[in-house]
């Protein structure tokens, strides 16, 4: 234990078929948005595990991510947390590399100015990096040592003199 809490995890060593299992078994009453697709029931608008659904979209063409079974089932909330030009979850997800399949006008619109915007930041990644690297040492002179700055600069190619 070494000074740590003992815990208990029960289902820790149940899969989802056996969960499911138990489930049917003793009539456990669920969500019945499991049964619409959805694989979670926590916040609507978290983010946490979209690089696992990406990469299971990306195998199976027909799966449907959280944001995508949102949009199918509920259109308004899916506007209200996606579509949202200011405050809108598509940036981060564009970001990500998650494109959403859909056919909203709103967000093809979005994501396809942000997918231009990130191609011209990535034609100039070696200037953007100089700036954010600059940022960071002006703001914090001792955030690398001499070897760290470098091997940064080595790792990203940047022509600069000696900093």
């Amino acid at each position: 234990m070494s000074g740590k809490k003992p815990m208990c995890r029960p289902l820790s060593l149940w899969n989802a078929t056996d969960i499911w299992k138990y489930i049917k078994r003793f009539k456990i009453p669920y969500s019945k948005i499991y049964d619409i697709g959805f694989e979670r029931s926590g916040c609507v608008a978290c983010m946490f595990g979209m690089s696992l659904e990406k990469m299971y979209s990306d195998r199976n063409p027909n799966y449907l991510n959280r944001f995508e079974l949102l949009e199918k089932h509920n259109k308004k909330i899916f506007d209200i947390f996606v579509i949202n030009e200011k405050y809108g979850l598509w940036k981060p997800l564009i970001d990500m590399g998650i494109i959403l399949k859909t056919k909203n006008k709103t967000y093809l619109k979005l994501s396809n100015e942000r997918k231009e915007k990130l191609k011209k930041w990535n034609e100039n990644f070696e200037k953007n990096f100089e700036k954010v690297l600059d940022e960071i040492l002006h703001r914090n002179p001792e955030a690398f040592n001499l070897k760290e700055k470098r091997q940064l600069i080595k790792k990203y190619s940047i022509n600069r003199k000696e900093i």
